[in-house]
């Protein structure tokens, strides 16, 4: 599809323009389609797709954040404490 649009001397952005972009993603969405179609009438079930959390913490806050850090190097500290140094 654009791969083909590229390889016949066009690129991306250039001389073929929005349109053929456009149309290009019509037909791979007609394409999605019919394929959908077909699975659902042969009686095949589409996989969910699992929706990706939009974070990058599990901590709901800050302050709980830093609570959890301060408890993992308090933990962190006993252990290094219970080791007799040399």
């Amino acid at each position: 599809m654009l791969r083909n649009a590229r390889r016949a001397g066009r690129s991306r952005s250039g001389e073929a323009g929005g349109e053929e972009i456009k149309e290009l993603r019509k037909e791979r969405n007609k394409a999605a389609r019919q394929l959908r179609e077909k699975q659902k009438a042969q009686g095949l079930k589409m996989p969910l797709k699992s929706a990706i959390p939009n974070r990058k913490s599990e901590y709901r806050n800050v302050e709980e954040e830093q609570e959890a850090r301060q408890e993992a190097t308090t933990e962190q500290v006993k252990v290094f404490q219970s080791y007799p140094c040399c």
